[in-house]
C-alpha cells in the first residue's frame, strides 16, 4: 500500500515532506542547557544577543547554568506577582539571598544581576546596553555562567531577569580562551 501511495505522489513533494518530518522530530523546540533545562524562545535569543555582544567585545561567551536559569526565572514571576520591579524584593530580599536560597555552590567570586521591563527581547537588550551599570555587567570579563529568565506580564509586557556569576576555575578557563582568541589577529 505505501508503493501504491508514494507513486501517486510527485517525487519531489515527497521528498519536501519526509525532510519536514524530520526536522520536526529532530530540531528541539527549546534549546537544551547542559543539565537539561529547556531556553524558551525569548531566552535563547536574549542569551544570543549577550553573547554576540561580548563577541564584538572579544569576551568568552557566557553559559547558561541551570540553577541561575531557575533563579531568574523565579524572580521574574515573583516581581510580576507581588507587582514590583526592583533587585530588593519584599519576599526574597537581595541578590545575595536569592543566590543562598538557589542553592548555588560556594566558591563564586562575584554576581551581578540585571532587570529589564520591555515588551521584546530587542527593546530589553537595548535598555540594558543603553545603561552603563547594566552594560558593565553583560560585558564583565569574569562573568561566565548567567541565568536568563523571561516570564509574560506586568506593566512591561515582559519581565527580563538576568543573573550573572563567577567562579575561579571558570575565570581561568576564561584567561586561556582569551589568551588564545588574542593569537588569531
Amino acid at each position: 500500500m505505501i508503493s501504491k501511495l508514494s507513486s501517486k505522489i510527485h517525487p519531489a513533494a515527497l521528498a519536501l515532506a519526509v525532510v519536514t518530518i524530520l526536522f520536526i522530530l529532530i530540531l528541539p523546540v527549546h534549546a537544551t542547557a547542559q543539565d537539561g533545562i529547556s531556553l524558551s524562545a525569548d531566552e535563547q535569543y536574549m542569551l544570543k544577543l549577550l553573547n554576540k555582544e561580548r563577541s564584538i567585545n572579544r569576551l568568552p561567551s557566557l553559559e547558561i547554568d541551570p540553577k541561575l536559569e531557575l533563579m531568574a526565572r523565579q524572580y521574574s514571576q515573583e516581581m510580576i506577582t507581588y507587582s514590583f520591579f526592583s533587585h530588593t524584593s519584599p519576599v526574597s530580599g537581595e541578590l545575595l539571598n536569592r543566590i543562598t536560597k538557589a542553592s548555588i555552590p560556594d566558591g563564586w567570586t562575584l554576581a551581578g544581576e540585571n532587570l529589564a521591563g520591555a515588551p521584546t527581547v530587542e527593546a530589553a537588550f537595548q535598555g540594558l546596553m543603553e545603561s552603563p551599570s547594566h552594560k558593565a555587567n553583560i560585558l564583565e570579563p569574569k562573568y561566565t555562567r548567567v541565568g536568563i529568565g523571561v516570564i509574560d506580564g506586568g506593566p512591561y509586557g515582559k519581565i527580563f531577569t538576568q543573573e550573572f556569576i563567577a567562579y575561579p576555575e571558570d575565570m581561568v578557563r576564561s584567561c586561556r580562551q582569551f589568551r588564545s582568541f588574542g593569537d588569531l589577529r
